[in-house]
């Protein structure tokens, strides 16, 4: 059986749908105590609709984005559990990190021909388990500021060095691990790669393709990786 008649199956979609329905409500209840705080503060209900277009109308750009993105990882893990965890996280490049950490536990990549059903289940395990993080925060925030406080009060730059090198050596493990696979990921690669050197240059001057700079690099990447493998 191929791995994405899983990852499409009627039982995932009813495992995924209540929690985005969750997420709803969620959103809908936070609009509610907004206009509850507003109304307190004696701002105007114009006003309020007028914030609220002003943020969606903003939303946009973002949310278009990883969408994206999105169908990428639709293509990978299925259509239910890349539609779930995009409604809760709600970063595309952190779930397709995840997903694609999870296969190399196992020796698969992400969307290669050897990718299957042992490869899809470690990949869910990896963005659920990774996922708890954010809730380990939650209690880890205090602590975390004041380490962060700390070193800003030696060096304010140590800290984003850090962080970025951290993120920029997990990347170019992923990447070196796909390119070795064939000609065609490497093609794949570097057609991203200059892509996004070239938009994120452009993205000086305009700023609203800032937003659009992963998403865009990701479909030029995927259309040089199909024509050097003759698809």
């Amino acid at each position: 059986m191929n791995y994405l008649d899983i990852a499409n199956a009627p039982v995932l979609w009813y495992a995924c749908i209540p929690l985005v329905i969750l997420v709803l409500a969620v959103v809908l209840l936070i609009c509610r105590k907004t206009l509850n705080i507003a109304r307190k503060a004696g701002i105007s209900v114009r006003e309020c609709r007028k914030a609220f277009r002003t943020g969606a109308i903003s939303a946009i750009g973002p949310s278009f984005a990883v969408f994206i993105v999105m169908v990428g990882l639709m293509s990978a893990i299925g259509t239910p559990m890349s539609w779930m965890r995009l409604s809760v996280i709600g970063s595309a490049d952190a779930e397709l990190l995840h997903a694609g950490l999870g296969a190399s536990a196992v020796g698969q990549n992400l969307g290669s021909n050897e990718y299957n059903a042992v490869g899809y289940i470690a990949s869910i395990w990896a963005m659920s388990t990774l996922g708890i993080s954010w809730l380990i925060n939650i209690f880890l925030i205090p602590s975390a500021n004041k380490i962060e406080a700390k070193i800003k009060h030696r060096d304010d730059k140590l800290l984003q060095v850090v962080s970025v090198s951290c993120m920029i050596g997990i990347m170019s493990y992923m990447t070196v691990q796909n390119v070795i696979v064939g000609w065609d990921m490497a093609a794949a690669a570097a057609g991203a790669i200059s892509s996004q050197l070239c938009l994120t240059k452009l993205s000086e001057k305009k700023t609203w393709l800032k937003e659009y700079v992963l998403g865009i690099s990701m479909i030029i990447g995927m259309a040089v990786g199909m024509a050097a493998s003759g698809v």
